[in-house]
């Protein structure tokens, strides 16, 4: 049997139209599943005003520049003011940040503001920084501690910042130290 040049040239082109359609929708299903790098040992500083501003270092952490997101495993945080005096500091298991700096923290995590004069221990929070909100979800146990002895934890946290409120949504219990005198939450 012969077959036509034209046929032929049909075929061909007919092949390899859908062979590159095929890699591409490939290489677009991938770029979500495959990290741009991975790093051990990693060390991240963000600079401002030509000072070190915040560090992060961890045992492990994943770059996916398709996401616009970074997550760092083991991880370690460090803020600093312009005089490079320690404003606040943290850890836990797992940090997922975005480019904008909105972020999840997971998996036992500290942190403490001197700021504040205050630490928070939980399992899971949220960060979104242009609203500078720090959250819990309404599940988790929070725990802070002042340094002068108050204590307040339950569930459905929030502090804001900006303004320097926290709030509990629900389940709220713990000790206000005030000079000498303690009272006790309900």
């Amino acid at each position: 049997m012969k077959t036509s040049p034209i046929f032929t040239a049909l075929i061909l082109i007919s092949a390899l139209s859908c062979s590159m359609s095929y890699e591409n929708a490939v290489r677009e299903s991938l770029a979500d599943n495959i990290p741009t790098s991975q790093l051990y040992n990693v060390k991240r500083v963000q600079i401002q005003g030509g000072v070190p501003k915040i560090t992060f270092e961890a045992e492990k952490g994943i770059i996916w520049k398709e996401r616009e997101e970074t997550e760092l495993f083991s991880f370690e945080f460090h803020e600093y003011d312009s005089q490079q005096k320690a404003l606040s500091k943290g850890k836990a298991d797992y940090l997922l940040i975005k480019d904008n700096h909105d972020a999840r923290i997971k998996g036992n995590v500290e942190g403490y503001s001197s700021r504040g004069e205050a630490s928070v221990r939980t399992d899971a929070l949220s960060w979104e920084d242009k609203s500078r909100i720090l959250k819990g979800d309404r599940t988790n146990q929070v725990r802070i501690e002042k340094d002068d002895g108050s204590l307040l934890e339950g569930q459905g946290f929030s502090a804001n910042l900006y303004t320097n409120t926290v709030t509990f949504s629900e389940g709220i219990h713990g000790r206000f130290e005030s000079g000498n005198t303690e009272e006790a939450a309900p």
